[in-house]
């Protein structure tokens, strides 16, 4: 589980602070998404097809609903 310098306990998204990770379950060509885990304790999700594009950010309370919500459907 990665812990932040802010201590909080992010679990999934990889070893390295600001590193961008893949997620395992997106496919090779289409529907991928990526996260980071920043200093600060936020969570970035983006597009990994438009890295570009736009980064939704997350505090790691609302990263864990989300989780959780989407994981109960």
């Amino acid at each position: 589980m990665q812990t932040s310098q802010t201590g909080a306990q992010v679990r999934g998204l990889g070893k390295d602070l600001g590193q961008w990770r893949k997620s395992s379950y997106s496919s090779n060509d289409r529907e991928c998404v990526e996260t980071v885990l920043w200093e600060c304790g936020d969570i970035g999700l983006r597009d990994s097809t438009r890295r570009s594009g736009t980064v939704l950010e997350f505090r790691s309370n609302q990263w864990t609903a989300l989780l959780e919500r989407v994981r109960a459907e």
